[in-house]
């Protein structure tokens, strides 16, 4: 498996906004078929909550959408794991 920390959509995934006080949108285009897990982990590596657990398709963009008003302020990491990799990009939350 792969791991990247991507800054751009090329290595990954987007966040935006980011900072996010109220919701964040995640964009992402697989490079292969399958499973993919997004998840919100705090910075000790514990997760904070699921954001997506399914299917996706190779080459087509998927945009998911949360809430985070609900979350308490500070820096998160998101990760997303595919079956040939793992992306994580730092999530900022303000309120």
């Amino acid at each position: 498996i792969e791991h990247q920390q991507p800054n751009s959509a090329e290595k990954g995934m987007i966040l935006f906004p980011n900072p996010a006080s109220d919701h964040v949108s995640v964009l992402f285009e697989p490079t292969k078929s399958g499973k993919v897990q997004i998840g919100l982990y705090d910075m000790n590596g514990t997760l904070v909550t699921a954001i997506f657990n399914g299917e996706a398709h190779k080459g087509v963009q998927q945009k998911i959408e949360f809430g985070t008003a609900n979350l308490p302020a500070g820096t998160y990491l998101t990760r997303l794991q595919t079956t040939s990799r793992i992306s994580e990009q730092k999530l900022v939350i303000i309120h």
